[in-house]
């Protein structure tokens, strides 16, 4: 601290007595702060870059990268929670192809054993994607309802398992 206000070092000896360190004590120049004030415009780009954005608006894509998504018609076989995670649901499902695993952030929505015997619609060609410990193949959709409620994408009539979406 002496240092820092420009003033002597002094041994242990004379630190028993501060009353003469006090009246040494003048700041050599104007206290500085520790952290920089921000100007209104760095504050805004700092939220900007720290803070999540409201929905901004994607670019379109082509047709070319919808046909891609390749949307099937499952049933869910069975459905569990996933232990240690209170968003997710792991469900085993059946599709053209044999069954697979998903694990979805749906548990704050439905039970598991509300979804078994039901469809639902699966991005069959998403990337495999390891949660918690757990191999996703794919994803189901759901529709944001009203307050955030999930609610599932399924057809009109029920459908073979594998059936494409089109």
């Amino acid at each position: 601290m002496r240092a820092y206000l420009g003033l002597p070092l002094y041994g242990w000896d004379r630190l028993l007595s501060p009353e003469p360190l006090l009246e040494e004590i003048r700041l050599q120049e104007a206290p500085r702060p520790l952290v920089p004030k921000l100007t209104p415009d760095e504050l805004n780009r700092l939220r900007e870059r720290l803070l999540p954005r409201a929905e901004a608006p994607t670019a379109p894509i082509t047709l070319e990268d919808f046909q891609r998504v390749q949307l099937k018609v499952v049933t869910i076989r069975h459905a569990e929670r996933v232990p240690q995670a209170d968003k997710l649901l792991k469900l085993l499902i059946q599709a053209d192809d044999g069954e697979h695993t998903v694990v979805s952030g749906i548990a704050q929505h439905y039970e598991p054993e509300a979804l078994i015997g039901q469809q639902a619609v699966w991005v069959a060609n998403l990337a495999p994607r390891k949660l918690r410990g757990i191999t996703s193949e794919g994803m189901l959709l759901f529709a944001q309802g009203e307050g955030g409620q999930l609610v599932r994408i399924l057809p009109e009539k029920p459908v073979p398992p594998g059936s494409p979406v089109q």
